[in-house]
């Protein structure tokens, strides 16, 4: 009962930020996730339109037009299907450039979406702990008037109090506890040990599509081929082999799937994984990169010495936060130079006066010339 209150509590809570946002940013969203799934329904469509109607291609099927278009978007070309007349070739020419530029994309922003919004609805879930556990703290040291713990969550008697709020100071403690958390600085074993982690995740997410693919391909597909000539290869090896050239989108051309069941299971698997092995591929290439440079960044934090914090100084008056901060960004390397002065002169250009700030003055006078030039503007495209 206590749980259930403090879930809706904070899920109450949750829905009213969300309509604030949307308040703000009013069905962004919602159109880019229509405009992306139609996207993906359309070129589909046109595909299979094509190669089910368009003579001396061999009037396909649907499934195979599905299972074609799919294998084509996602670069895994098997070779069991292709176009046969030059106006097929010409046509996959426009729909391969166009596929791969904009359609493989918003696949592979679709199942970064929802693999996003996996991973947060699991730490929404670690969260709701958190001040479900610092609320019946509050309660239970109410109830027994000396900070005590020791009371039992069905023991807690919520008659009368005012659990929303209790719920909303909870949840500011425990995300400004997160953020704390977030800002203390690691040292190397821990940042080795954090790379260490997720390449560990990214790893086992690769072995979890090749196994499924080798299972489907093994049950659907292999163990229904003929292996009387006894050269070695099994249905499990074929399986595997097929799962394998199929994640990495490596296609051989030496594939061919004879059973509809397989195709079927073929469009799903390879649109979900063919894109989420491509993420952790590329997680697994940036990890010894971002380490070796947290790394490099812990060193020179770890080494300032008075000559690097004197120099920070750039106007003798002692280091200020603002010339700390940007001077730390520049010697870890995370600004560009150029775009620093160049905001600097812009700085200067909106200084008027020349006193290092820009006061009330100096924005209304920006204000003014940047509807001047508004109006120039209007004025030379009504002419």
């Amino acid at each position: 009962m206590f749980q259930r209150i403090i879930r809706s509590a904070i899920k109450n809570h949750d829905e009213q930020l969300v309509r604030d946002e949307n308040e703000e940013q009013p069905c962004m969203s919602r159109f880019a996730w229509v405009w992306q799934l139609t996207a993906i329904v359309l070129y589909y469509l046109l595909m299979c339109l094509f190669f089910s109607h368009v003579a001396g291609e061999g009037n396909w099927t649907v499934l195979e037009g599905i299972y074609f278009t799919t294998v084509t978007v996602t670069t895994v070309g098997y070779g069991d299907l292709s176009p046969s007349t030059p106006g097929g070739k010409m046509f996959v020419c426009i729909m391969i450039l166009f596929g791969l530029s904009v359609i493989f994309s918003v696949m592979v922003s679709v199942i970064t979406n929802i693999t996003a919004a996996t991973k947060n609805r699991a730490q929404r879930r670690s969260r709701e702990k958190k001040i479900q556990k610092k609320v019946a703290e509050r309660l239970a040291a109410q109830k027994a008037g000396n900070g005590s713990q020791g009371i039992e969550l069905q023991e807690i008697n919520i008659e009368g109090l005012d659990i929303p709020s209790m719920v909303i100071q909870a949840k500011i403690d425990v995300e400004k506890e997160e953020e704390d958390a977030e800002d203390e600085p690691m040292d190397q074993n821990a940042v080795t040990w954090h790379y260490r982690r997720q390449g560990f995740s990214s790893v086992m997410w690769i072995v979890m599509c090749v196994l499924i693919g080798t299972i489907g391909f093994w049950q659907l597909e292999t163990r229904y081929h003929d292996y009387s000539a006894n050269d070695g290869n099994t249905p499990v090896v074929d399986a595997l082999y097929f799962s394998v050239v199929t994640v990495t989108t490596v296609g051989y051309g030496d594939i061919s799937i004879e059973r509809d069941e397989t195709k079927v299971f073929l469009i799903v698997y390879i649109l979900i994984c063919v894109a989420s092995v491509a993420g952790a591929i590329g997680n697994l290439s940036e990890m010894k990169a971002n380490m070796d440079r947290e790394k490099k960044e812990l060193e020179i934090l770890n080494k300032l010495d008075f000559s690097v914090l004197e120099s920070l100084d750039t106007n003798g008056d002692g280091v200020d936060i603002n010339e700390y901060v940007l001077g730390m960004l520049k010697i870890l390397k995370l600004v560009n130079e150029k775009k620093i002065r160049k905001l600097e002169k812009q700085f200067r250009a909106y200084d008027k006066d020349g006193s290092g700030m820009l006061d009330r003055e100096d924005l209304k006078q920006i204000a003014e010339e940047e509807e001047a030039k508004r109006i120039k503007r209007l004025k030379s495209k009504g002419k």
